[in-house]
């Protein structure tokens, strides 16, 4: 069963990218430790079977993430009917600063975070949608510290196929870039025809949790940035 949970799971996120005719889901599982299994990458031709594909893999909807960098007002209307988290990613911001404060409203501390608060957008029938920014660069740079094998360990199937291994390897190596806090990083080079923005598909739930497998950890045999197959 594609709901069946993997050893030791502690949540599985979607994300969800929007294509002219199409949708991109992608859905991994993750473990406390911040390891995780890539379970499904697909290409969806019509809403129905998206939802379907949800429901099959049992998705709750506050750990579905969409994609409103392409027809906002769509994707937005579809996170308010369906519970789900509109994301977009900030380019070049290093960090988002929050507010840590007591009970009494006092400040305590501010920490620095790769995500924002929520923004409620007002949308027609009195319904809102939930917007969560993303520092998409640096969870770039955290999804490649992941394939590279440095991090924890980031399964996916033997059989995931071409189409997601391409979408990885056009992600190359980057260039200097200087944030709009006057600090310095790497930013990846992109291809012009990747199928899938990897920086909101595979990367919104980098934030969650990670793994120990109990079964035998194979390398690809495509040896892609030590990404390792099971």
């Amino acid at each position: 069963m594609k709901g069946k949970k993997i050893d030791e799971e502690a949540a599985r996120f979607a994300t969800i990218d929007r294509g002219k005719d199409h949708w991109w889901l992608l859905v991994r599982a993750w473990r406390k430790n911040g390891s995780s299994r890539l379970l499904a990458y697909e290409q969806i031709p019509t809403f129905e079977r998206l939802k379907a594909a949800l429901e099959l893999y049992e998705i709750q909807p506050q750990f579905t993430l969409q994609d409103c960098g392409f027809e906002k007002q769509k994707v937005l209307q579809e996170c308010a009917d369906n519970g789900w988290i509109a994301v977009h990613g900030l380019p070049n911001i290093d960090s988002v600063v929050y507010v840590v404060k007591d009970r009494y409203g006092k400040k305590i501390r501010e920490e620095r975070r790769l995500y924002s608060n929520f923004e409620y957008l007002a949308l027609e029938q009195g319904k809102s949608a939930r917007l969560m920014n993303l520092c998409s660069q640096r969870l770039e740079d955290i999804c490649h510290h992941f394939r590279s094998g440095a991090g924890a360990l980031w399964e996916i199937p033997h059989d995931i196929g071409d189409i997601y291994l391409n979408q990885l390897v056009r992600e190359g190596p980057g260039r200097s870039v200087r944030y709009q806090n006057g600090k310095h990083g790497s930013q990846m080079a992109r291809g012009h025809q990747k199928p899938a923005q990897l920086g909101l598909r595979d990367i919104p739930d980098q934030c969650g949790f990670g793994c120990r497998a109990d079964r035998r950890i194979e390398l690809t045999r495509r040896a892609v940035y030590g990404v390792r197959k099971i």
